[in-house]
Parts: structure tokens; C-alpha cells; sequence
């Protein structure tokens, strides 16, 4: 209640109490009155379509005649070989019914009746078993030169035809499909030898390019799409662990980011050679073998 000594001043007006269950429309709505009566047309008319002539009503078909244009993807959508490039020739079937594939092995070791020349030849014949096309390179047999010279440092950008002492290399590493190593692993990376190999080979103009004005090197080897190694180590694998794995590093980092960009690596290993037992030297060799056989 408001009292009588508050005066008009206090802005205080009595307000009548609202009933719970109003009887009818509020005043303040005039607005919305007869708004069903609006909306109930529109809901008799939706209930009183024309009805379909045809007993079996359902969606117009449309017929289209569809040109190449309107093909979106192929009927049988499948995934991209990574052998296949729209700069190299497509595949051809082995003898086995497999993919044959171009392969430059590189060996190097300087003895002749060693462990891994045997390696060397049950890999070689894993390869030729798939019917793959197959070029060894023996360095140490051949006599290569690892020394990078005076003259070649010099020239390091001088186009590959102002080096015909390394042509054949060259054509070798840009015939290949996929590039075997077959060597020993000696201080825990590849011998000199083909380390050597890889400094001249490895060329401008063969494995890379460098724009002018780039700083950065573009790789060239787009035809490499596999990598792999078969190696022996000394030392049991936790010491080449404890290294860092070099000479992996160098084929899985180093070359592979000079090779094709979906180019993969494999490191085929036998650790603890020096100590390893006839009956566990076989059986690398045999699944040397079988790797090589499945590339």
C-alpha cells in the first residue's frame, strides 16, 4: 500500500493484479488478433492440393544426354600407382605379372670373395628372379675415383656434358628407377668409395638444379622412387643407435630428398657381423634375397 504522507512526488502508482487464468485476449495484443484467421487459409490450401492423374505419382525425370564435361571422377576410381608419372613411360609386366622396374645397384667393397660380394650376388639374383632390368655397379672393380678434383669443384655448375669421364654414371643414374646400395658400413656411414661415388655423380644437371637467384637447390631425380640398402655392421645395432645411424640418415634424408617426392627407403641390415654365426649369415642372405625379389 502506499501511504497517504508520500505524497504525489514518490512516482510510486498502484498496479492491479493480474489473474493467473486470463478470460480473454489482452488488450495490448491488438496486433496479433485474427491472426489465425490469416494462417488457417494457408493451411487449407496445403490440404487441398490437386491430387496427381497418375496412380503411381512419384518425381519427374529429367533426361539428360551427359557429355564429357559432365563427367566428374572416372567409374572406377583408383589409387595412383607412385611408379607412374605423367613424364615416364608406363610400367611393363614382368614375368612374373609384376611391375618391372629399371634398377642401378651399386657395390662396394675392395674384396672380391667377401661376405657381402656374396650378398651382392644373391641380391642381384633376387632382382633379375621378378624379371627386373638390372646394371651393377662395382666400384671397387672398375677402379672409380672417389676424389672429388680441383678442376671438377670449380666447375661443380658446369653443365654434365663438360664431364664425359663420368657419362656413363650419369646415364646410369638417370636410367634407374630404383637405386640398390650394397656395401658394408664402416665407422658407422657408407665406405669412401661411394661417398666418393656420390659427390661427382650426384651432379648439377643429373640430381639437381640451381635456379638463378634460388638458394635453395631444385631436385632433378624425379625418375628414383625407391631407395634400398643392404648393409653389414660390425657392432651390434644399439652402437649404431648411439651414433645416430649415419649412414642411414644419408640414404633416407640426404639422397631421398634429391630423388622423387614420393620416393621410399629401406635399410636392410645384419648387426653384429663380426661375431654373427654361419646359420644367421644364411639367413640375411636369404631374406636379402627375398627383399630383392618383392622391390
Amino acid at each position: 500500500m502506499v501511504g497517504a504522507h508520500d505524497g504525489d512526488g514518490a512516482g510510486l502508482h498502484a498496479r492491479r493484479a493480474h489473474s493467473p487464468h486470463p478470460t480473454g485476449p489482452r488488450t495490448s495484443a491488438t496486433s496479433r488478433r485474427n491472426q489465425h484467421l490469416r494462417i488457417t487459409p494457408l493451411v487449407r490450401e496445403t490440404r487441398q492440393r490437386q491430387r496427381t492423374t497418375d496412380d503411381h505419382p512419384h518425381s519427374a525425370i529429367v533426361h539428360r544426354r551427359q557429355g564429357p564435361h559432365h563427367l566428374v571422377a572416372p567409374l572406377h576410381a583408383r589409387r595412383p600407382d607412385p611408379r607412374e608419372s605423367p613424364g615416364l613411360p608406363r610400367p611393363r609386366a614382368s614375368f612374373h605379372g609384376d611391375v618391372v622396374v629399371r634398377v642401378l645397384v651399386v657395390h662396394a667393397h675392395p674384396d672380391p670373395e667377401s661376405f657381402n660380394r656374396v650378398l651382392l650376388e644373391r641380391v642381384v639374383r633376387g632382382l633379375r628372379s621378378a624379371g627386373h632390368d638390372v646394371r651393377v655397379r662395382d666400384l671397387y672393380a672398375e677402379g672409380f675415383d672417389p676424389r672429388l678434383t680441383r678442376q671438377e669443384k670449380r666447375d661443380h655448375l658446369a653443365p654434365p656434358d663438360t664431364k664425359p669421364h663420368l657419362a656413363e654414371h650419369f646415364d646410369d643414374l638417370r636410367w634407374c628407377e630404383a637405386l640398390v646400395f650394397v656395401h658394408p658400413t664402416w665407422w658407422g656411414a657408407q665406405p669412401a668409395v661411394l661417398k666418393g661415388w656420390i659427390d661427382r655423380v650426384w651432379a648439377r644437371g643429373v640430381a639437381w638444379e640451381l635456379p638463378e637467384g634460388a638458394k635453395r637447390l631444385k631436385p632433378t631425380l624425379h625418375n628414383v622412387r625407391r631407395i634400398v640398402t643392404f648393409t653389414t655392421h660390425g657392432s651390434p645395432w644399439r652402437i649404431n643407435a648411439l651414433q645416430g645411424a649415419p649412414g642411414k640418415r644419408i640414404a633416407a634424408r640426404s639422397l631421398r630428398l634429391i630423388c622423387h617426392p614420393l620416393c621410399r627407403t629401406r635399410w636392410i641390415a645384419l648387426y653384429s657381423m663380426d661375431s654373427s654365426t654361419p646359420d644367421r649369415r644364411e639367413r640375411f642372405l636369404r631374406r636379402a634375397e627375398r627383399v630383392a625379389s618383392r622391390l
